[in-house]
């Protein structure tokens, strides 16, 4: 019922087309041979990725009920825009091209799927406890982006 129901969803297609195709554009699209390499706050580009993987994987582990298409990548995504904020307000250097705009449109991206996938779900009863986990983290990651995006003006008005 489930599936038939996310997949007979227009919306929620879209959504999921969005956040599958528009990073990889990004990607293609930002990709130069002059451009310099990426760099982390903290640890290599591989152990980003397991720690994402971990935390999408706890996620998934602590709350199954949970478990939707939107639910453990927003997961990862509030925990490390959470630590990304609190990385950056103890540097000192801000020397980095922008990563409060590229978290932002990402959180933006995240927030689209999330209520894309919490969308058809509003007028099926539910436990309580899935409806607001779901809706708690989707106010998080608005909460978030909208943060993100504040860093991200101040950040650019300073150049």
């Amino acid at each position: 019922m489930a599936g038939e129901l996310a997949a007979a969803d227009p919306w929620f297609a879209t959504a999921t087309a969005l956040l599958a195709w528009l990073p990889a554009l990004a990607l293609c699209a930002a990709y130069h041979r002059d451009a310099p390499a990426a760099e982390l706050p903290v640890g290599s580009p591989g152990l980003a990725f397991a720690a994402c993987s971990v935390v999408m994987g706890a996620s998934l582990v602590v709350l199954p009920a949970m478990a939707d298409a939107a639910w453990a990548p927003a997961t990862s995504f509030v925990v490390g825009a959470l630590g990304w904020l609190l990385l950056r307000r103890h540097r000192t250097d801000r020397r980095a091209a922008c990563p409060a705009l590229a978290l932002a449109a990402l959180g933006l991206l995240l927030l689209i799927v999330r209520i894309a996938a919490l969308y058809p779900w509003l007028g099926v009863p539910l436990p309580a406890a899935y409806l607001g986990g779901a809706l708690g983290q989707t106010a998080a990651l608005a909460l978030l982006t909208v943060v993100l995006a504040v860093a991200a003006r101040r950040d650019l008005a300073a150049r």
